[in-house]
Parts: structure tokens; sequence; C-alpha cells
């Protein structure tokens, strides 16, 4: 699982959480049973860190150590191993939800970097939502026009995607409730099954611009943002 633009710093267990006015104690929970990496090089961005997950490589190895557009030559190359192809050798069954945000090529794509089905997925930045009513899309920037994005899907290896709805700043409220929901079928289907699975779940918080679900509105001490990493650590837990 992958936060969004999540600082360091900004969860119970690295010394934020309750003392910063926004509570993580799910998180501090998985922090706790589980097993923390505290030395690490990683950039302040979207794609340098999912390209250097993704390929177990540092980002500027395959070419992604800055934040890529959309249309631009950097792009997740077909020659590039990523987990989900690693994974696929040993019989798992892959599945990515959310962002990804490493290159809308057809080559680049999740479903043809081993992965077999991508759910709530978009390409580009979720800032983009800012244009993405109808109303928006007459003003907004001319960079801005290309990048609004569209929620897509891929149902199988190999296959295209397929365009489910806009992404534009009211759904930006939802699309993580429903990135945990699709996570908790696919786990709840395949939990029981011989063949093993690898599931990557690419969250969209609290990237910019960080309007919560209605009932996270005012949790935290500290507004928007703080309200936005409360409700991502309890996705966490829901997934």
């Amino acid at each position: 699982m992958l936060a969004d633009n999540l600082g360091y710093g900004d969860i119970g267990a690295y010394g934020a959480g309750e003392i910063r006015g926004m509570p993580t104690p799910n998180l501090d929970q998985l922090a706790t049973e589980g097993l923390r990496f505290t030395q690490f090089l990683v950039e302040p961005g979207c794609t340098p860190s999912r390209a250097g997950l993704m390929t177990v490589r540092y980002s500027i190895r395959s070419g992604l150590s800055k934040i890529i557009l959309r249309g631009t030559a950097n792009t997740l190359k077909a020659e590039e191993v990523t987990l989900a192809e690693v994974f696929k050798t040993q019989g798992y069954r892959t599945a990515y939800m959310g962002k990804w945000h490493l290159g809308s090529a057809e080559e680049s794509q999740p479903q043809n970097q081993g992965f077999d089905e991508w759910r709530f997925g978009f390409f580009g930045t979720t800032e983009a939502t800012l244009y993405g009513d109808s109303m928006a899309r007459t003003k907004a920037p001319e960079k801005w026009q290309a990048l609004i994005p569209q929620i897509i899907e891929a149902d199988h290896a190999g296959g295209p995607v397929k365009p489910v709805r806009a992404y534009d700043l009211e759904y930006r409220r939802f699309i993580d409730r429903d990135i945990a929901d699709a996570a908790t079928d696919f786990i709840t289907t395949h939990a029981g099954s011989k063949t093993p699975f690898f599931l990557f779940l690419g969250w969209t918080r609290p990237h910019y611009p960080n309007d919560a679900a209605p009932d996270f509105h005012g949790k935290s001490r500290i507004g928007p943002y703080g309200d936005s990493v409360m409700e991502l650590a309890l996705l966490h837990k829901s997934a």
C-alpha cells in the first residue's frame, strides 16, 4: 500500500499523529506489529517513489526520477521487470488498485506490466480533478487540458483500458473508499484459494486537493490535510 505525498513524520509511529492533531492509531498499530525500514533514499514526488517500488531499482535507472506528465517520452518501458512480473512467474494472481503515474503509454500500463487487472485507475495527478467538471474544463490552463483524468479499468492482462467515469473534484472525495472496497473484495475472493496473490494499492491521499469524504470533515485539529490523513489511516485498516 502506497500513500500519495504522505510525509514520513506525519503519522504517530514517526513522531506526529496525535501531537500534530491528526491521530493515526491504525497505521501506528501496523508499524508496531510489523517491520519498519528506517534507512532509505526517496525523492519527493509521485513517479520516482512508485518506480522505485515497482522495479526495486533507483528510479533514475528507469528514467523515472522526475514526476512525469502524460504524453511525454518518460514512461515505464516494456523491458523493465516489475514486482508483478516476478510474482507472475511464481504462479501468483496479481492486481493493481488506484493511481498509477508511471506512464500512460500502452507498454507502461499495469495490465501490460504483470498485473492481471487494474481497478479505479487513472493516469496523471489528482491535482487535475480541480479541472474535472464541465465548467472548469473551459477555464483550465492549456497545460491541464490533456491531463484531466478519467477513472479507467482493465479486466485482464494485456487487455485495453476502459473508461469508467470522470475523475472530478466531487469523486475525489470518495475514490479511496472505492479502492479500499475493491481491495477488500479481491482479498476476500482469493484468500481461500490455493493460488497465491499479490495486490498493490496506490492510494490518492493525502495528495492535494485534500477534500476528504464528508464524514471526515473537521475530524483533525489542523484542517483538510489532517482530515485526509485520518481518513487514509482508516482506509488502511479497511483494506
